[in-house]
Parts: structure tokens; C-alpha cells; sequence
């Protein structure tokens, strides 16, 4: 949930400063990760955002990047991720994508 009590996918930025643990713990969102630009999105899974920084977006490793936030790695999630991982499907690679889970939930929102 955001600050306001609702379900969401929120990122800040490297740079913010803020404790990614202690955000999460007060905001509760189903979701935080970080996200940082790289040269070459395509490599990675890549986060499209809306202006006031809600995830809307996610997608591993897309041929045409619709921006340079990338998934660090470093996420924090409540329980719901484990409903999200048994919804999703393998991708292409027959893998299960966490970036997949984490649009299942934004999807959910």
C-alpha cells in the first residue's frame, strides 16, 4: 500500500537516501524496488513510470526499452509476491521472471 492506504509498486531512486527497509515498513506497499538508469536497458528488466514515480509498467529484458530504469536486484515485497510467483507463467526462457511477479501485482492494483 502507498502512504494513502493503497496497493502499489513504488521505487526511489538510489540517490533518495531513504532506508528501502524502513520506507517499506511504513508505507507497505506489496512491492519497492530500486531502479537505476544503465546505458543498455535492454539487458535488463525495465521499469516504465508515470510522473509521480508509480511503477506502471515492467519488462525483462524488452528489445525496445521504453526507458533507462533498470531493476537493481534489491527488492523488498509483503507475502502477496508468493501469490504473484504461482500466478505467473515461464517466460520464453522457461524461467519464472521476478519482473513478471512484480507486474502481477501492479496489474492487480
Amino acid at each position: 500500500m502507498d502512504r494513502h492506504g493503497r496497493r502499489g509498486v513504488v521505487f526511489r531512486s538510489l540517490e533518495a537516501g531513504t532506508p528501502i527497509v524502513a520506507e517499506f515498513e511504513r508505507s507497505r506497499p506489496d512491492a519497492r524496488i530500486l531502479l537505476t538508469k544503465v546505458a543498455d536497458p535492454s539487458a535488463f528488466g525495465v521499469a516504465d513510470i508515470d510522473s509521480g514515480g508509480k511503477v506502471v509498467r515492467l519488462e525483462e529484458k524488452p528489445q525496445e526499452p521504453k526507458s533507462d530504469l533498470t531493476l537493481v536486484g534489491i527488492s523488498v515485497f509483503t507475502p502477496a509476491i508468493h501469490e504473484a510467483a504461482a500466478a505467473v507463467t515461464p517466460s520464453r526462457r522457461g524461467e519464472l521472471e521476478i519482473t513478471d511477479a512484480i507486474q502481477w501485482l501492479i496489474e492487480r492494483d
